[in-house]
C-alpha cells in the first residue's frame, strides 16, 4: 500500500495526500451531515461531512493508523491495521496539549477523585477501543493508547511546523508512558516490596556470620595481622534484587525526563525513590526482564515490569562527546494514541481558575471540587430537575459554602460566533444559575488573542450578569482570569 498521510487540527477540515476516490473514502470514513452522534476514536473520529463536501476531524488529537470498515455476514467492524504506512496526525487548534496536561498535573485538581480517574492510564486493545463510546456523558476517558498495533514513525520533514508536531506527539506519548509506569510502580511501593536471598560479603570484627572466605581472609586480614577480623560470606534477605533494579533504573529514566519537562511527576518520583532507596542503581535493558515470574504476593510486579520495559524501549541514556555529559534520548516512534481535547480543555480551565483564585487573597472564593459539582446541583438526593438530566456545570465557585459563580467551559471560539449562535450556550448557563441560585454566571472559551477585554452580557433582570472569558492560548499570562474573577462582588 502506498503511504497515505492525513493531517489537520481538531474540529476542522483535514488534508489527505494523495486524495482518495469516493469509493475509497467510503471505506475509511463514516458520512454525516454535521457532527456525528457517536464519534469513534478509530481514525481519530474523522468523518465525511456531506453538507460541506469534505473530510473533517472531531474532538480527538493524536496519531493513529488508518483503518477501513469491513462488512461481514454478522455485522461490520473496523479492520485492525497491520502496518503504519497509512497514518493520521491531528493537532490542536488552540494551544499546546502538552502544556495543558502539565498545567493539570501541577494543580491540586489532580488529587480530586474524579479527575484522578481521568488521568489514570487507559491502555487497551484495538478491538476493545473500537467498541467503546468514549464521548458518552458518563465516560471519564481523557486519553487512550492502543497497545496491539504497530508503532508509528514520527515525520522527519524539514518543515518547522511538521517538526514541532513530531516533537509534540513524542512528548505527549512520553507523558502517557511515564504516567503509566509511575502508576504501576506506586502500587508496588505501597505494598510489600519483594525481597530475595542475596549473597553478601563483609569483613566483620570479632564475630562470624555465615562462613569464612579463606582466600579473602588471608588476603585482607591474616597478611596484615588483623586476627580480630573475619571475612565472611552469608545470605541475606534484601530488596536489592533484579526486579527492583529494573524498576529503579526505569524510575531514573523517568526522573531525567521529568526534569526536562518541568518536574511534572516530582512528588510521585520522590515517593518511589524513597521506597527504593536501598536498591542499587544499575543500568538495565529489556533483556533483563525476560524470564521474570511474579505471582502470589508479588503479582503487582508483573504490570510494573511490563511498564518499565516500555520505558526502556522509549528512553535511553547516551553520552554526548562534545558536551561531555550524559543525555536522555527519546525514540522517534510512538504507540497510536488519542486525547479528548474538549475534556482536556475543561480540566485545563479548572486548573487555571484554581491558580487565579489562589492569587485573590482578599476574597474568600473557593473552587468546588470536581467530584462535588453534582452534589451542589442536585443535592444529597441527586434528584433530576426538569430537563437538566445529567448536565453538570464545569466550574462552580463558592463563597461561605454557597455557590456564587457558575462557569461553563466551551471548546469553541465564541469570539468568532454570531450572537444567535451563542444563545443556546447562554440559556444553558442561565439554567445552571437558576438551579444553584448563583449570583454570577458565564463561560470560558479558547482565544488566540493575547489580550481580551471583559464582555458583560445581561442575562436576567435581577442584577445577575454573565461573563465571557476568552482564555489566551498562546501565552503564559493568566492575569486576565485573575482580574476577571476579582471583579465579581
Amino acid at each position: 500500500m502506498s503511504t497515505i498521510e492525513i493531517r489537520g487540527s481538531d474540529y476542522s477540515s483535514v488534508r489527505i495526500e494523495p486524495e482518495l476516490s469516493s469509493e475509497e473514502r467510503d471505506l475509511y470514513f463514516t458520512k454525516s451531515a454535521g457532527f456525528p452522534r457517536k464519534p469513534s476514536i478509530i481514525n481519530l473520529g474523522i468523518y465525511y461531512d456531506i453538507a460541506r463536501n469534505e473530510a473533517r476531524s472531531e474532538r480527538f488529537v493524536g496519531i493513529m493508523p488508518l483503518s477501513k470498515w469491513i462488512n461481514s455476514e454478522d455485522e461490520g467492524g473496523w479492520e485492525k491495521p497491520s502496518d503504519s504506512n497509512v497514518n493520521i496526525i491531528i493537532s490542536s487548534r488552540f494551544g499546546d496539549p502538552m502544556k495543558m496536561l502539565q498545567t493539570v498535573l501541577e494543580s491540586r485538581e489532580r488529587y480530586d477523585k474524579n479527575i484522578a480517574d481521568m488521568l489514570l492510564p487507559n491502555i487497551d486493545t484495538w478491538e476493545n477501543w473500537s467498541k467503546k463510546d468514549v464521548c458518552a456523558k458518563d465516560s471519564n476517558v481523557l486519553y487512550g493508547i492502543i497497545k496491539d498495533v504497530p508503532e508509528i514513525s514520527l515525520p522527519k520533514e524539514a518543515d518547522n511546523q511538521e517538526n514541532n508536531i513530531a516533537k509534540l506527539m513524542s512528548d505527549i506519548n512520553s507523558i502517557f508512558e511515564v504516567s503509566n509506569f509511575l502508576d504501576k510502580l506506586k502500587k508496588v511501593c505501597r505494598t510489600v516490596i519483594k525481597k530475595s536471598s542475596i549473597r553478601h560479603e563483609e569483613n566483620l570484627v570479632g564475630k562470624v556470620k555465615g562462613r569464612i572466605n579463606i582466600q579473602k581472609q588471608i588476603k585482607h586480614n591474616l597478611s596484615h595481622g588483623r586476627l580480630d577480623r573475619n571475612y565472611c560470606v552469608y545470605n541475606k534477605m534484601d530488596i536489592d534484587n533484579l526486579e527492583n533494579r529494573i524498576l529503579k533504573y526505569a524510575l531514573y529514566l523517568c526522573k531525567k525526563w521529568s526534569i526536562q519537562s518541568g518536574d511534572i511527576f516530582s512528588e510521585e518520583i520522590a515517593f518511589c525513590e524513597n521506597q527504593l532507596r536501598d536498591v542499587k542503581l544499575v543500568k538495565c535493558c529489556k533483556k533483563d526482564a525476560i524470564g521474570i515470574k511474579n505471582n502470589g504476593a508479588y503479582k503487582q510486579y508483573k504490570e510494573a515490569i511490563e511498564a518499565a520495559v516500555d520505558i526502556f524501549e522509549r528512553m535511553s541514556i547516551s553520552f554526548n562527546d562534545e558536551k561531555g555529559v550524559s543525555e536522555l534520548k527519546i525514540k522517534q516512534k510512538v504507540a497510536p494514541f488519542f486525547i479528548r481535547m474538549d475534556l482536556l480543555f475543561e480540566l485545563y480551565c479548572r486548573a487555571i481558575v484554581e491558580k487565579a483564585l489562589d492569587k485573590i487573597n482578599e476574597k474568600n472564593y473557593q473552587l468546588v471540587p470536581y467530584s462535588e459539582n453534582e452534589l451542589y446541583v442536585f443535592g444529597k438526593n441527586k434528584k433530576v430537575i426538569g430537563f437538566q438530566n445529567k448536565n453538570i456545570p464545569d466550574i462552580l465557585i463558592k463563597n461561605d459554602n454557597k455557590v456564587e459563580i457558575v462557569m461553563d467551559v466551551k471548546y469553541i471560539p465564541l469570539d468568532e460566533k454570531e450572537d444567535y449562535m451563542v444563545r443556546e450556550i447562554t440559556h444553558q448557563v442561565l439554567a445552571y444559575m437558576l438551579i444553584t441560585d448563583a449570583k454570577y454566571g458565564g463561560f470560558i472559551y479558547p482565544s488566540m488573542e493575547i489580550i481580551n477585554d471583559e464582555n458583560p452580557v445581561q442575562m436576567t433582570n435581577k442584577s445577575k450578569y454573565g461573563y465571557s472569558i476568552g482564555l489566551p492560548m498562546n501565552c503564559n499570562d493568566y492575569e486576565q482570569v485573575v482580574n476577571m474573577l476579582s471583579k465579581f462582588e
